[in-house]
């Protein structure tokens, strides 16, 4: 006769699965106040203008390519966004926003965050890293915005079963922004330890299987099944 016995596997403190989460950030452009001249015909700075200048400002790490969505009206509040891509895994998309215009001449802030496109490509990678293979998929809920404390959620498809895990922003300076996944207790490790509990309390599983990762924060909850001969 088999019994079933179903358990949930509960973190009671931060948990740590053998490694760390890698932590993306960006090298910071110069601080200094980007200006561009807006044209001549419109008063505004135009698409190839900006571009160009966003490129410029990364003086230590230049990106791959910078596509913003328009160019910008040279009007104090006026606002874009543009994609830069630093490498095939890690870009960001920083808000750009007109704050000063003066004898012709646009002087604009940038704020930093990341699109779901890019949040989808840095997740993708970080995992590849740590378990040296490619995840099925990653879908992201949202990008990720440039303020420390930010988090945004990420299902990862790998090996038959979908776990959900935290994008956090642990430090925003610039346009400098480092995030990393939380780290879980996965699904085979918590799977193996359910089995070893059970062996020390006398009863041997036949089989152990649990929904998913268990992610890595107090109160976190996963539930798991053990298929267990009497």
């Amino acid at each position: 006769m088999r019994a079933r016995i179903v358990a949930l596997v509960v973190i009671a403190v931060l948990v740590v699965t053998g490694f760390a989460a890698l932590i993306y950030s960006l090298t910071r452009p110069d601080q200094e106040p980007i200006q561009a001249k807006p044209s001549a015909q419109l008063p505004m700075v135009d698409k190839a203008s900006l571009e160009r200048a966003i490129h410029d400002a990364f003086t230590s790490q230049p990106p791959q390519s910078v596509i913003c969505e328009r160019g910008l009206i040279a009007r104090v509040g006026q606002s874009t966004r543009c994609d830069v891509t630093m490498s095939a895994a890690y870009g960001i998309q920083p808000t750009v926003t007109v704050s000063s215009v003066d004898n012709g001449k646009v002087s604009y802030s940038m704020t930093p965050a990341v699109s779901k496109t890019q949040l989808e490509a840095a997740v993708a990678d970080m995992v590849t890293r740590t378990r040296n293979a490619a995840p099925q998929s990653v879908t992201c809920l949202s990008g990720l915005e440039g303020k420390q404390g930010a988090v945004a959620f990420c299902d990862i498809t790998d090996s038959g079963y979908t776990s959900r895990r935290t994008a956090l922003v642990s430090e925003v300076s610039g346009l400098a922004m480092n995030y990393g996944l939380t780290p879980v207790l996965e699904k085979s490790v918590a799977e193996t330890s359910l089995a070893a509990q059970l062996r020390q309390s006398g009863r041997s599983a036949d089989a152990v299987n649990c929904a998913g990762d268990v992610e890595s924060k107090v109160g976190a909850t996963q539930r798991c099944t053990a298929v267990i001969s009497r």
